[in-house]
């Protein structure tokens, strides 16, 4: 990929496309990680939403744990070819531990998952799912900026946001398990966020 990266041209487009073909492969084996589980671990269709809320939660909170072991501890005393080797041990060890221990996916074979009626097509569903990703990573981008303007550029920046990021999303997950949310709930929840993002904004030049 550095080969290919310096002898591609000088051009923004190239430069994403390097990018894109880096970040494809394990990008797309993490996010099939929480559907095969999904998949698998149910016993019967009663769980099926309740258990991917809480695999979402606890694969989560792992991501949260690795970044700030990765950037507060392993990074700074192993280095960063060192810690990748690292956590590609863990993975496959991972992988044998599954590959011993199959899960039967009894729930998914046994019938047909019901679809959650909505009144929504397929389509918007869709649009708002790729609306609240951009946003969210968008919001995030942000908030890295901003620490950085606030304690200076380091690498203890990514750590920090990201997992902090992170463990909200989990802790949201684990903490809805099982309710029904309502149109309501979901946009109080919103400006209760926007108000509270507004004052970190403002808050900003004062760290």
């Amino acid at each position: 990929i550095r080969s290919l990266s310096y002898a591609a041209p000088d051009h923004f487009l190239a430069d994403f496309a390097v990018t894109l073909l880096a970040l494809f492969l394990p990008t797309f084996l993490m996010g099939a990680t929480r559907p095969l589980l999904t998949t698998v671990v149910p016993e019967d269709l009663a769980e099926i939403s309740s258990c991917h809320a809480r695999i979402y939660g606890i694969n989560t909170l792992g991501a949260f744990l690795g970044c700030f072991l990765g950037g507060f501890l392993l990074i700074p005393r192993l280095g960063l070819s060192m810690t990748l080797l690292v956590g590609g041990m863990v993975n496959l060890c991972v992988a044998f531990v599954f590959i011993g221990n199959r899960l039967s996916g009894r729930a998914q074979r046994s019938t047909e998952v019901d679809v959650i009626e909505n009144r929504l097509g397929r389509g918007a569903i869709l649009l708002f799912v790729f609306i609240i990703g951009a946003v969210s990573i968008s919001f995030e981008i942000l908030f890295m900026r901003l620490l950085g303007l606030s304690i200076g550029s380091g690498h203890f920046v990514f750590p920090v946001v990201v997992g902090v990021y992170v463990l909200g999303l989990a802790l949201g997950s684990l903490t809805l398990r099982g309710r029904r949310i309502s149109l309501g709930f979901l946009f109080r929840e919103l400006l209760i966020l926007i108000v509270a993002l507004a004052v970190v904004y403002a808050a900003v030049p004062y760290w």
